[in-house]
């Protein structure tokens, strides 16, 4: 019998997030609903700054409501494209206190919401095939047309991976997210956007029987952190703070990393308790994510 898993312990970290929040606690029609833009101002937390996001403006009444995966109408300073594949990502702060990255290119549509406690949820859609895979502090949830999978973390057994990877079986929109993640510009894996895609990835690809895609990851930031690299030169203000705080957020998945690498030499390699320590890091590095968008002062849209 297995010990229960207690939730993971998330990281600390220098900047935490505040989203004061207008919003009515019931909808409204969608002409009353504003377009609120979300910007940083920065407060003192320790030694480090700490940006708290707030609504600055917001449109009138008759304005048109922002969509959700196609960005087309959003201001520049809100998308980053990335100079490889020319896929444009914009930034949302969603009415449930998530904080979400969006991307359309070709027939992919992206959305990945991340909470603060590290919980997130990806959906991929490409023509007809939409997925969608949620993980949490215990479970784990995909979804492909009418085919589910639920596995309880701690509770699982070998038949229930197994289903999980039939469900994910042939998957054109993961095959092309993948592909997408893989394609990346360098730079762009430094910042808000390319660290969602690659935490992402590795989960995607771990679902999906690539069993070594997390430990690669969780190594590749340890040596990048041993490193020491030093930040390229920016563009502007705004990407010199968004590198700055990647500097944090590498801190914090590094950290990660190697308790992961400790949990994993805790047990046998065939064992399942090996999907535990991978659910751990995950909620681990997407609750850093979710604090490195937060200090990073990305302008943010009202989803």
């Amino acid at each position: 019998m297995r010990l229960a898993i207690p939730r993971a312990a998330l990281c600390a970290a220098a900047c935490s997030l505040a989203l004061v929040s207008t919003l009515p606690a019931t909808p409204r029609a969608a002409s009353a609903v504003p377009a609120v833009e979300m910007t940083a101002r920065v407060t003192d937390v320790g030694a480090a700054p700490c940006r708290t996001l707030r609504p600055v403006a917001a449109a009138t009444a008759t304005a048109t409501p922002v969509p959700l995966l196609r960005g087309a109408t959003s201001s520049p300073s809100q998308v980053r494209v990335d100079p490889a594949t020319r896929a444009a990502f914009v930034y949302w702060a969603a009415r449930d206190g998530g904080l979400r990255v969006t991307t359309k290119t070709g027939e992919l549509d992206v959305r990945k919401t991340v909470y603060l406690d590290g919980r997130f949820e990806i959906v991929l859609e490409a023509g007809q095939d939409r997925l969608s895979v949620a993980m949490g502090p215990h479970s784990v949830d995909v979804a492909r047309g009418g085919t589910r999978a639920h596995v309880e973390i701690g509770r699982d057994e070998d038949d229930d991976w197994l289903r999980v990877k039939q469900v994910l079986a042939g998957s054109k929109a993961l095959r092309l997210f993948r592909a997408l993640t893989a394609a990346l510009d360098p730079a762009t894996l430094e910042t808000v956007a390319g660290t969602a895609m690659l935490s992402g990835d590795a989960v995607l690809g771990y679902l999906d029987g690539d069993v070594g895609a997390i430990p690669r990851l969780a190594e590749h930031f340890i040596k990048q952190r041993r490193a020491k690299l030093k930040p390229a030169a920016f563009e502007d203000e705004s990407d010199a703070a968004e590198k700055t705080c990647y500097k944090k957020y590498e801190e914090e998945v590094a950290e990660a990393a190697r308790e992961y690498h400790e949990c994993r030499r805790t047990f046998e390699w065939w064992s399942g308790w090996q999907a535990a320590c991978v659910a751990r890091w995950a909620l681990q590095a997407e609750s850093a994510w979710f604090q490195f968008i937060a200090c990073s002062a990305v302008p943010l849209r009202l989803d």
